[in-house]
């Protein structure tokens, strides 16, 4: 999800986890959140259409091994980028 708010709110919404599998799959969140910069890509679950033509983009990309696209997806999904994004929304 694009924020940590909406992340809560989609969790909330679905009715079927406890307030404390709600926390703990937020601090997972969290903690992932801090290892960002380990990752060559990330994708932000903004819409589920969107996000899975994302991964199949990076993924075509990959396997082609072409350095220039891989470089533009690398640019496009930079993980600083998404995190910088993250940050401001959950703020």
């Amino acid at each position: 999800p694009p924020s940590m708010s909406e992340l809560e709110q989609r969790l909330q919404n679905r009715g079927t986890d406890s307030e404390q599998a709600i926390r703990r799959r937020i601090d997972t969140a969290g903690r992932e959140i801090d290892e960002i910069s380990r990752f060559d890509y990330t994708v932000t679950n903004s819409e589920l259409s969107h996000c899975v033509g994302e991964i199949l983009a990076i993924i075509r990309g990959e396997r082609s091994g072409d350095r220039e696209t891989i470089a533009a997806l690398r640019k496009r999904f930079s993980p600083r980028a998404a995190e910088e994004g993250f940050r401001v929304s959950s703020a």
